[in-house]
């Protein structure tokens, strides 16, 4: 019933103020741009995260945009299947674009276990909402900014975030790009200024094909960290496009708390995503 009471009041507030980043958690190999991918408390995405690019506006359409659903298994211990999902919606401006993030998402962990021990994963179902504003400054260098709601159905952690910060995309042949995001971040209401990094090289080996490499070190504040903690994430993914609009991906996921030994997770992660 909380779930579904956050997820109503997000679907009515998003379009004009907030209800992601990071985290962000659920995780993807996702190029650096304006919706945090799930997984990581902020990285930030213009794409899909099977690698699709999204749609982008027209003049016909107010919005533009893609649903993805991703399947997770445990790697550390039992399986412990769960699914995610996740709706990203964009508004072209003149210059630039308004990009928001509906995600329902789960996360691992071993905080039932002793210290050091990673054996029984305790999934944590996380909702994120994410409004960003997106502006071109150069043909590769990119500005970003706007507002993350964070919710923790497993233990309290609720917060908001304000997020800015500059992307970039460097195309380093005809089939391979490098995307980064170097971001500055806020918890509302308590903690200093925190970073989030991030960069995804994709290589696009044939018409329907690409392999992702995301790397994604950063810092976080949640509802009662007095201090931001450590955390770095990686993945590697493969994505296949089935049509025009239609991928599915397959990576591996990994995710730690520096000062946190049983704060860490890893995912096989299937992917199914829609543009529209």
């Amino acid at each position: 019933m909380k779930f579904f009471c956050s997820l109503r009041l997000a679907l009515l507030v998003a379009p004009f103020f907030l209800t992601a980043a990071a985290h962000a958690q659920g995780g993807s190999a996702n190029p650096a741009g304006a919706a945090k991918a799930s997984g990581g408390e902020s990285n930030t995405t213009t794409q899909t995260q099977t690698g699709q690019p999204a749609t982008e506006g027209t003049s016909s359409q107010f919005f533009t945009g893609s649903y993805q659903a991703t399947g997770n298994f445990s790697l550390l211990g039992q399986p412990k299947p769960s699914l995610g999902h996740r709706l990203n919606l964009s508004h072209a401006l003149d210059k630039g674009s308004i990009d928001t993030r509906l995600e329902y998402y789960v996360d691992g962990s071993y905080n039932g276990d002793p210290p050091g021990v990673l054996r029984n994963n305790i999934n944590e179902p996380k909702f994120e909402g994410q409004i960003m504003y997106n502006r071109p400054l150069t043909s590769r260098l990119g500005f970003t900014g706007g507002l993350l709601y964070h919710d923790n159905f497993k233990f309290p952690d609720r917060y908001y975030w304000v997020i800015t910060g500059l992307t970039y995309t460097l195309p380093l042949g005809e089939d391979v790009t490098l995307s980064s995001a170097a971001l500055i971040e806020k918890k509302l209401g308590g903690a200093r200024f925190f970073y989030d990094l991030s960069s995804t090289l994709e290589y696009r080996f044939a018409p329907k094909w690409n392999t992702q490499l995301a790397l994604h070190r950063y810092e976080n504040v949640g509802q009662f960290d007095p201090r931001p903690t450590q955390k770095g994430e990686i993945e590697i993914g493969l994505n296949r496009a089935l049509t025009e609009k239609q991928s599915v991906g397959i990576s591996f996921f990994r995710h730690v708390q520096f000062d946190a030994p049983n704060d860490q997770f890893s995912f096989l992660k299937l992917k199914y995503s829609v543009g529209f």
